[in-house]
């Protein structure tokens, strides 16, 4: 698990992807404005919470992951409009991002 929320991170180093067993990433309340693309060879990341941050986009690499998540935030990055070509048929991602919008308007 690594819980690194309120800290200001500007990124997450893309070392993360060496952390193979890692299950959970919280880090809400940073400065983000990408997530790693290395977060794609975490295969077993199952829970993704990134909310208020500045993202502008997911990594498409997080498709190569979407069979482990089970729980993904990431409310609260109003620049945030790209999803994965991957995962773009994924009708609960696709719920979430809308849901995402409406409450950002």
């Amino acid at each position: 698990k690594l819980k690194c929320n309120g800290n200001s991170l500007e990124h997450l180093p893309d070392e993360i992807g060496q952390c193979r067993q890692l299950e959970e990433i919280i880090c809400s309340e940073n400065k983000l404005v990408a997530l790693p693309r290395a977060l794609g060879t975490c295969k077993k990341l199952r829970i993704l919470l990134a909310q208020n941050n500045s993202l502008a986009m997911c990594p498409p690499t997080l498709a190569d992951v979407s069979a482990s998540l089970e729980h993904i935030n990431l409310a609260g990055n109003p620049r945030l409009d790209m999803i994965p070509k991957k995962i773009r048929g994924d009708t609960e991602l696709i719920l979430w991002v809308l849901r995402l919008h409406r409450d950002n308007e």
